[in-house]
C-alpha cells in the first residue's frame, strides 16, 4: 500500500479499522480463569499462517534485506548480511510473498534476471525513486530455497500482460530442456524452482493501484485471461485473486460469480488501527488499548470476508482466505520510520496469531507486512539490527506453540467502549486471551496467554484436563518496563523475552500474568501419572 497522502482508497481500510475513540473502561475483578481440555483436538494448526512479505518499498529490500555492497559484514548468497539472514532463519518462515504489494503491478520480471551489471535501472512506479533490479526472481527464490521457505509470487496485472505472466511461470517452473528453462539454467539454476503459489494483481479495487478497476467483474475478466495463460505454463500452480473489504460490497460478489471456478485463494489486506489513529487518542493509554483491541476486529472482518466466499463462491467450495498483508500501520511515515512500534505491537501480533490458529481451516496463509524495515519485524542500519516486539511474538509462537490446537476457554475482565469508525462498536473484548496447543507427539502442552491490561497484573486460575503433567513448567515472557517500551539501536532489548519457571503441581494452578505481557507456559507430559 501507499502512504495516506497518495491514496484515497486506503481511507476505506482506515475507517474500517479505526481504533478506540474513548477510554477503555475495564469491567471485572483482575482475575481470570482458563480451562483447557488437552484431550480434545480442535484442528491442526496451519503453519502457513506464520508467513511474511517483502516488497521493493523504502529499505525493505535494497539497503535492508539485500545489501551486496555492505562493508564489514559476511554476506550470504552474495547480498544478505549474515546477521539479517540469521534473524530471518530464527523465524522459521513457512511462506514469503514478493515482489509486492503495489510494486508488483509495475514490475516486469525480465528486468530482474541475468547478469546484475546488465540489468536496467527503472523508475519505481508505485513508490517513487529508482529500482536497480539487483534483487530479482533468482535472488528471491534462492533465498527461499536456502531457508526452506515456500515462495509466493505476485504477477503484474496492472501494467503487464497475460503472456508476460505465463512466461514468468515458465521461467520459474519449466524443465531445463525447454527455452524458458534453458534461460533459467544459463542464469545459474538448471532445476525448476517448482513455485506453487501465485497471485494475480494487488488491491486492484483501489485508485492508488496501477491498472486498477472500478468493478469486480472487470478485474475478473482480466484475471481469467491471466489464469488461463499461467495454468497453460504449469497446471499444478495455485492462484490467488484480489478480494476487498466492505464498503466495496459488490467487489467480492462480482469476482466470485465470474471466476470462482478459477480461484484457489481470495486475497484480504488489513492494517490496524487507523490512519486517523493519532488524532483520535488524547491519552497514551487510549492509544495502547486501540492497538491491543484490534485483533478482535480483525477476526470480525475475517468472518465478513469468509461469509462472502461462502455466499458467492458456491461453484467452488474450496476457495480459502489469503490474508497476504496484515499489520499495524497508523502513520504514512512508518514505511520510512519503522522504529516506533511499542510493546503493544507484540500483544497485537500474538493476539492475531492465536486467532489465526483457530482459523486454520479457512485461512490458507497469512503474510505479515513486512519482514525488514518497512513496518518491519527486523530493523537494520548499515552497522547492526534490532528486533521489533512483533518479531518477538512470531519467535515465541514458532518456538513454543504446537501443531495441534486443543479446546480452551477463558473467563475474566473485559474492556468496553471501543468504537471502530463507520462499523458498529465491538462486543466486549477480553483482557486475557489464550491459545492452547499440543506438539505432534503429544508430549508438550503450550499455553500462550496475553494480558492486555495497561498496568495491572491478572491472577489467572488455569485448569487442565486430559494432560497429566510434571510439577514444573517452562515459561517465556515478552515484556518491557512500561507498556510503551520499544526497541531501538540504542536499546535493542527494551522489549525482550525472559525465561522463567513456574510451579504447576496443584490442579487448577494459579499463575499471575504481568501487565502488558505475552507469556508462553509449556508443560511436559508425565507418563507416570497416566
Amino acid at each position: 500500500m501507499r502512504p495516506i497522502s497518495r491514496l484515497s482508497a486506503v481511507l476505506i481500510l482506515a475507517l474500517l479499522s479505526a481504533g478506540a475513540e474513548r477510554s477503555a473502561a475495564v469491567d471485572g475483578e483482575m482475575k481470570a480463569r482458563i480451562r483447557v481440555n488437552a484431550g480434545k483436538v480442535v484442528t491442526e494448526v496451519n503453519p502457513m499462517i506464520y508467513g511474511h512479505f517483502i516488497e521493493h518499498l523504502g529499505k525493505c529490500i535494497r539497503d535492508g534485506l539485500w545489501t551486496p555492497g555492505a562493508r564489514g559484514h559476511e554476506l550470504v548468497l552474495g547480498g544478505v548480511r549474515r546477521d539479517v539472514f540469521q534473524a530471518i532463519s530464527e523465524l522459521q518462515i513457512p511462506l514469503l510473498r514478493w515482489p509486492g504489494g503495489c510494486f508488483a503491478d509495475g514490475y516486469h520480471w525480465r528486468d530482474g534476471i541475468g547478469q546484475t551489471h546488465l540489468r536496467p535501472v527503472r523508475k519505481n512506479q508505485a513508490w517513487g525513486g529508482q529500482e536497480d533490479n539487483l534483487f530479482g526472481t533468482d535472488e528471491f527464490l534462492k533465498l527461499c530455497a536456502e531457508l526452506g521457505i515456500e515462495p509466493l509470487i505476485n504477477v503484474n496485472l496492472g501494467s503487464g500482460t497475460a503472456e508476460e505472466a505465463r512466461e514468468w511461470v515458465e521461467y520459474v517452473n519449466a524443465p531445463a530442456d525447454t527455452p524458458p528453462g534453458s534461460l533459467r539454467a544459463r542464469n545459474g539454476r538448471p532445476a525448476p524452482y517448482r513455485v506453487r503459489y501465485w497471485g494475480i494483481g494487488n488491491e486492484s479495487w483501489g485508485a492508488h493501484e496501477i491498472g486498477s478497476f472500478r468493478r469486480g467483474r472487470d478485474y475478473a475478466e482480466k484475471y481469467l485471461s491471466f489464469h488461463r495463460a499461467m495454468k497453460q505454463a504449469d497446471p499444478a500452480i495455485k492462484v490467488m485473486a484480489v478480494g476487498a473489504l466492505p464498503p466495496l460490497i459488490d467487489w467480492n460478489k462480482e469476482v466470485l460469480e465470474a471466476a470462482a471456478d478459477s480461484i484457489d485463494f481470495l486475497s484480504l489486506h488489513i492494517y490496524f488501527p487507523s490512519f486517523i489513529f493519532p488524532r483520535k487518542y488524547k491519552k497514551k493509554e487510549d492509544m495502547y488499548y486501540g492497538i491491543v483491541a484490534s485483533g478482535r476486529k480483525l477476526e470480525e472482518l475475517l468472518e465478513q470476508f469468509d461469509a462472502d466466499i461462502r455466499r458467492y463462491g458456491g461453484k467452488n467450495p474450496d476457495i480459502r482466505i489469503a490474508l497476504d498483508e496484515w499489520n499495524l500501520w497508523w502513520d504514512g511515515q512508518q514505511i520510512i520510520r519503522a522504529e516506533d512500534y511499542e510493546l503493544s505491537s507484540a500483544l497485537f501480533t500474538a493476539d492475531v496469531l492465536a486467532r489465526l490458529q483457530r482459523w486454520s481451516d479457512r485461512v490458507a496463509f497469512a503474510n505479515f507486512a513486512q519482514l525488514v524495515n518497512v513496518l518491519g519485524a527486523i530493523i537494520t542500519d548499515e552497522n547492526s539490527l534490532f528486533l521489533t516486539p512483533s518479531y518477538l511474538s512470531f519467535l515465541l509462537f514458532r518456538r513454543h506453540s504446537g501443531e495441534l490446537l486443543v479446546e480452551s476457554s477463558t473467563d475474566g475482565p473485559v474492556f468496553r467502549n471501543l468504537e471502530f469508525g463507520i462499523v458498529p462498536p465491538m462486543s466486549d473484548n477480553p483482557l486475557v486471551e489464550c491459545s492452547a496447543t499440543l506438539d505432534a507427539a503429544g508430549g508438550k502442552l503450550s499455553l500462550i496467554v496475553i494480558n492486555k491490561h495497561y498496568d495491572k497484573p491478572v491472577e489467572t486460575e488455569i485448569g487442565i484436563a486430559g494432560f497429566p503433567r510434571a510439577g514444573a513448567a517452562s515459561v517465556w515472557e515478552i515484556n518491557g518496563d512500561s507498556p510503551h517500551a520499544m526497541n531501538s539501536f540504542a536499546e535493542p532489548d527494551a522489549v525482550r523475552i525472559v525465561e522463567k519457571t513456574a510451579v504447576v503441581s496443584s490442579d487448577p494452578f494459579i499463575y499471575t500474568l504481568p501487565p502488558h505481557s505475552v507469556t508462553a507456559i509449556v508443560l511436559t507430559r508425565d507418563n507416570r501419572r497416566e
